[in-house]
């Protein structure tokens, strides 16, 4: 079993992982100012 450091580690990384992809969606659509890093 994952202890809760490393669970909430992989929650945060998680996090970051969607919060690029969702800039890399943007930057695709071509609304580059519209997300903040």
């Amino acid at each position: 079993m994952r202890t809760r450091v490393e669970m909430t580690k992989a929650a945060l990384c998680c996090s970051k992982l969607t919060r690029l992809a969702q800039a890399f969606r943007y930057i695709a659509d071509g609304e580059v100012g519209h997300f903040g890093l």
